[in-house]
């Protein structure tokens, strides 16, 4: 190219780095300083609108406040006013205030008032927050522990996003304590985000959750529930703001997408169009200018100077004068020119020079140098050659190969190969060839020849250097030798071993390892990409040895690291896919490989299976934690009494610290008694006969005895001998004391079901003696002679029926008139009458429970409780003392209940009944409830006080507890059912008018003859119709043949044939409006399930007296 076109190139060369060079200045330093500055715009705006949200958070949260600090809800949580609903959470409220939610909830978390409303429908929506949000969120928006505590953030729902705030319900003075919480919200819809929109004048979208992942937008919420704004330019002239909302647990609810215009960038954009086109027409002027000016000052003179030299002969360059003489660069080139062909002259001096001293560096190298020409001849030799010759060098010169070689074998060979360089012009490597020197030595060689032309010579040679590898070769040999014996010893060595160069190829696969994996060495050596680890893993992987050449510390993670010494590592591992799949544990051992020089060559690794210790050593360790976590106490104690192991439950249930008692003596765990008379017995028979299983009592750290079922056996050693004995001990104090409620409870109920029959049979033998005793008793004065005989029988047969009456309620036999009522208004109902029952100088005190609770009692049959309780009190206070009663609500739970017989987990109502009399020891404890037992004086008591009391209680379902020590006073703990549904007033029965009489017809059913005959004379003298039989069947016969109307049916509930119930079902067909009374001295559950009456029906308890029938039969036929 000439210089014209070249100077072109250069300009136009200036004139595009020019214009790059504006480019790259204006694209990447301005216009990039425009963008950030659009971007701290961008960011501005953004923190506006984060700033607006944060805004109306806080303007929600003034308004929960003052809702949650007003007296009015306040009042609300604590009375359920629905004036206050109807008044406040209105429709107007929530369109008013742009609320969406306004929920109200009391201290137990449970919503009393308050709804979701969609502003936009006009409409309630279904919004369960406890259902839409996790518990934990749920709970943190609820709690009022802490009165100053208020959440406010977003909230993700069914219906989108929203925007809540709670705080705990206070007085309008702030005080608490806390009624509850109020919650309100507004959902973060369209609308919403308008509204800030047009607030912050910039265009806003809302995007869902899920656009994190598009929008680059990492997790990571702030305080207040934003996440960092990310800023991507997805337009030419607008920023897209990304910012995460976060809810109040720190999960992404929703991405707000703000649209910023760049409106800096924009303007910059233009400058940079405006000043780029400048920049290119400027150029372009510019270009044609110089290259005027080029053309007219240098270009001429340059080619007519060009002319010149070449129209030069072979000599001395003259250059015409006009050129030498110019003072400018053309006359300075023309005479640096005539200067050059000066400096040639000197330089073939010196490149003669350099040529001698070449040849004498040539002769001092070791190796054999030589050219030979096309012929065959040599044309140049140093020293070495010509000392294997053993001649001269220029004796060699323009000689061939035949002429200075002994073996004319080899001088074929060396012909051939430089006929062979002279022909392809290509360079030859002979690794290895043979020549025998003048003393008839072989030596070994290492040849490269190539083809060669020497300056001023077109003439092809060869010119070749042969390098001496004899030593080397007998060194190699010598080094094959070691490793063929050393690869025979790797190879018969017991442990598999495998070794890879620093190329991570397989150069040893012994045959041990051949074994282990499958694998034959002729199918893996020179493998590299991790083939060694395939039959180990499954995959290709760096193993230990690899870790060696390549320290990687994620690598070592995978083994148990045993020991590391210098370059040599010891682990262990689990290669699973060894042995099918089935996997195998491996100790392995890992080393470098070095050469004699000392450098890294590769790595080797030594295996060994130890599967087999392994599962030796797991299913020690697995025994070791069943003993370590096994519920029942285990110690290892030797003959002498030390303690040389106890699990943690052992010491736990003895009441020491884990491994607090190592190494000391037995002994702490027991009495001086229970040492003496069971543990040396046992330890014996231990030591004897090798094991044995029984009760043993121990003693825990705090001094209390507890029962234990122990089982011992000896260790022993190889010669028989016992060496230490191995206690295991279960805790059986609970099972003994559940079987002792059991067996107490199985009494009880034996002596209750005889005492329920006893007392039926009594009943109706008394029903006749009470009966004609009080009508005799009415016809008699006072003052007539066989008056206080009667009175007597009289008396004696009230006690006979009271007495059966405590049978009866202590086999809970007797008929119940349930009702749901408060136990304080029981309580209080028959204050008045335990009350004048207790001596002055005992103070009753009683202490209600706030809340009042339900339960389904008898009335009656509570007063008796409270009434046999205080007369007890009383007897066991001496002089002056106090009796409490108390009632609370009593949570009994799964544990509580599996430790007492008899008792269901669940809510109870808890009666305590306490005294601050003498007490009672445990033996009396014991026997407290049993019929008859008393520690009163003969005559002071019938024993059945407290067998009654135990009685209605367990025919409540209830459980009845006594916690008593002499001197302390006595406190009995009576657990009821809490009941549900709406409590009835506690009010007296109505009364009828003793001795009233009737004109009515009664239709009498009894099969015992002496009541039937009792109850018919009573009702006949007051003036009543009666019609009554024999047996059932007459007694069908009999009310069929009656043509009148029967007003009233009495009838015994237990009788041969047909019970009352279904005589009264078979006849009422004939008489509907005959109504009927039951009465039995036990109901045999006909009319009354566990005691309990059933409802609408009407009963009277045998015995009864003239004016309890007559009352009765009278009130039931005034009955509308």
């Amino acid at each position: 190219m000439q210089l014209k076109g070249k100077i072109l190139i250069v300009l136009v060369s200036v004139l595009l780095t020019v214009t790059l060079t504006y480019y790259l200045v204006f694209r990447q330093v301005i216009l990039e300083s425009f963008i950030e500055l659009d971007r701290m715009e961008a960011q501005e705006d953004a923190f506006r609108c984060t700033a607006a949200f944060s805004r109306e958070m806080r303007l929600l949260s003034r308004f929960v406040h003052d809702w949650a600090a007003w007296d009015d809800t306040y009042a609300f949580v604590q009375d359920g006013n629905q004036d206050f609903v109807s008044s406040n959470i209105t429709d107007d409220v929530f369109n008013t205030q742009k609320l969406n939610l306004i929920h109200i909830y009391n201290p137990e978390g449970k919503l009393v008032a308050g709804k979701a409303f969609d502003i936009a429908a006009g409409r309630e929506i279904p919004l369960d927050l406890s259902r839409e949000l996790k518990p934990g969120t749920f709970a943190s928006l609820i709690d009022q522990r802490d009165e100053n505590k208020s959440t406010t953030g977003f909230i993700q729902t069914r219906y989108g996003p929203m925007m809540i705030s709670s705080n705990p319900i206070l007085t309008s003075a702030e005080r608490g304590p806390s009624r509850g919480a109020i919650m309100m919200g507004r959902f973060v819809n369209r609308s919403f985000v308008e509204i800030i929109s047009d607030q912050v004048d910039v265009k806003l979208a809302a995007l869902p959750a899920s656009h994190t992942a598009g929008s680059g937008v990492h997790p990571g919420a702030s305080s207040q529930g934003f996440g960092k704004a990310v800023m991507k330019s997805e337009e030419s002239f607008v920023f897209n703001a990304f910012i995460p909302m976060y809810d109040i647990a720190g999960d992404p609810v929703l991405v707000l997408k703000a649209s910023i215009p760049r409106n800096i960038w924009k303007k910059g954009f233009r400058a940079y169009q405006y000043g780029l086109i400048f920049i290119l027409v400027s150029s372009i002027a510019l270009l044609l200018t110089m290259g005027s000016l080029l053309r007219v000052l240098v270009l001429k003179p340059i080619s007519e100077l060009t002319g010149d030299i070449l129209s030069t002969g072979e000599g001395s360059i003259e250059v015409k004068e006009r050129f030498t003489a110019r003072k400018d660069e053309i006359g300075t080139l023309s005479r640096e020119f005539q200067a050059m062909i000066k400096r040639l002259a000197e330089r073939e001096q010196k490149i003669w020079l350099n040529e001698r001293r070449l040849r004498q560096i040539i002769d001092l190298v070791p190796h054999f140098i030589f050219a030979k020409d096309e012929g065959g001849r040599y044309i140049l030799a140093n020293k070495a050659l010509a000392d294997v010759f053993g001649c001269p060098v220029k004796e060699i010169i323009g000689r061939l190969d035949r002429d200075l070689v002994l073996i004319e074998e080899e001088a074929g060979k060396f012909r051939s190969q430089d006929i062979e360089v002279l022909k392809s012009g290509k360079t030859l490597l002979i690794s290895e060839e043979t020549l025998t020197d003048s003393r008839g030595n072989v030596r070994i060689l290492q040849t490269t020849k190539m083809p060669f032309a020497f300056s001023g010579t077109s003439t092809p040679s060869v010119l070749g250097v042969s390098v001496d590898i004899t030593d080397i070769k007998r060194t190699e040999k010598a080094l094959k030798d070691s490793e063929s014996r050393l690869s025979n010893l790797i190879d018969f060595l017991p442990d598999p071993t495998f070794a890879v160069d620093l190329e991570g190829r397989v150069i040893v696969w012994n045959r041990a390892i051949e074994e282990m994996t499958g694998i034959r060495k002729n199918d893996i050596l020179g493998k590299g990409g991790y083939a060694h680890a395939l039959p180990f893993y499954g995959q290709a992987r760096p193993v230990l040895l690899d870790y060696l050449l390549s320290p990687d510390a994620k690598m070592l993670r995978e083994y148990s690291l045993i020991d590391e010494v210098g370059d040599k590592i010891f682990v262990e591992a689990f290669a699973p896919n060894l042995y099918g799949g089935i996997g195998s544990h491996l100790w392995a051992i890992a080393a470098k490989l070095y050469d004699s020089a000392g450098n890294e060559t590769g790595a080797i690794e030594c295996i060994r299976d130890i599967t087999g210790r392994k599962e030796r050593e797991d299913l020690l360790l697995r025994q070791g934690a069943i003993i370590e976590q096994s519920l029942d106490g285990i110690a290892i104690l030797d003959f002498s009494g030390t303690i040389q192991y106890a699990n943690p439950s052992w010491e736990i249930m003895h009441g020491f610290a884990p491994g607090e008692n190592q190494g000391k003596s037995g002994s702490i765990y027991h009495t001086d008694k229970q040492l003496r008379e069971e543990v040396l017995p046992l330890v014996k028979h231990v030591r004897d006969h090798g094991g044995i299983t029984a009760k043993v009592n121990h003693v825990r750290k705090d001094g209390t005895e507890f029962t234990t079922l122990m089982t011992s056996f000896s260790l022993r050693d190889q010669q028989d001998n016992p060496t230490a004995m191995v206690s295991i001990a279960r805790d059986i104090s609970d099972e003994i004391r559940m079987e002792e409620q059991l067996h107490q409870s199985q009494k009880m109920q034996v002596i209750g079901q005889l005492a329920g029959g006893v007392a039926h049979d009594l009943n109706n033998m008394l029903a006749p003696i009470l009966g004609y005793a009080e009508m005799l008793l009415q016809t008699r004065k006072e003052t007539d002679p066989d008056y206080s005989a009667l009175f007597q029988i009289l008396t004696a047969a009230d006690r006979a029926r009271r007495l059966t009456r405590q049978l009866l309620a202590f086999g809970s036999k007797q008929v119940l008139d349930i009702k749901t009522v408060s136990l304080n208004e029981a309580i209080e109902s028959y204050y008045r009458m335990i009350r004048r029952t207790i001596r002055e100088d005992i103070d009753i005190r009683i202490v209600a429970c706030e809340e009042s609770p339900g339960v389904q009692i008898d009335i009656a049959q509570m007063g008796q409780i409270l009434l046999n309780l205080a007369l007890n009190a009383q007897d066991a206070i001496s002089g002056s003392g106090t009796i409490t009663i108390e009632t609370s609500i009593a949570c009994l739970d799964e544990a509580y209940a599996s430790a007492h017989q008899g008792v269901s987990p669940g809510e109870y109502v808890l009666l305590s009944f306490s005294d601050t009399g003498s007490g009672m020891g445990r033996e009396t404890v014991k026997h407290i409830f049993e019929p008859f037992f008393t520690t009163k004086e003969r005559g002071k008591g019938t024993g059945l006080g407290l067998a009654t009391v135990y009685g209605i209680v367990a025919q409540h379902k209830g459980r009845i507890m006594v916690y008593s020590e002499p001197g302390m006073g006595t406190t009995f703990k009576i657990y009821l059912p809490k009941a549900a549904g709406k409590i009835e007033k506690v009010a007296g029965a109505p009364r009828v008018e003793k001795g009233k009489t009737g004109r009515e017809t009664i239709a009498v059913a009894e099969d015992d003859e002496g009541v039937r005959a009792l109850v018919c004379e009573i009702l006949a003298k007051h003036g009543y119709t009666i019609i009554t039989a024999e047996n059932t069947k007459e007694f069908i016969h009999a009310v069929e043949r009656h043509s009148g109307p029967i007003n009233l049916m009495l009838t015994d509930v237990v009788m041969p044939g047909l019970n009352g119930k279904q005589l009264f079902e078979s006849i009422r067909s004939g008489h509907p409006e005959m109504k009927v009374l039951f009465m039995s001295g036990y109901t045999n559950n006909v009319i009354a399930h566990h005691g309990i009456l059933d409802k609408n029906v009407h009963f009277i308890q045998k015995p009864f007296s003239v004016s309890t029938l007559t009352e009765k039969v009278r009130s039931m036929l005034d009955e509308s």
